[in-house]
């Protein structure tokens, strides 16, 4: 709620914005199971699951890199 939940796109870096995870949380209960908004709200999880996990893979390697 910090980033101002708001469906429009910012225009600059101070525009309020919707994060992936609150779009996720708030849209799901309202689609239909198996529908193409329904997919396209998993597959933005899958695409913030491989986004953080090679994240988390980078650091770990900069961390254990000697």
């Amino acid at each position: 709620m910090v980033a101002g939940n708001t469906l429009l796109p910012p225009q600059t870096p101070f525009d309020s914005a919707r994060p992936i995870t609150a779009n996720i949380a708030i849209e799901i209960k309202e689609t239909v199971t198996g529908s193409l908004h329904w997919s396209s709200l998993f597959f933005l999880g899958l695409i913030l699951f491989i986004f953080l996990f090679s994240v988390n893979l980078f650091t770990e390697w900069l961390i254990h890199k000697k």
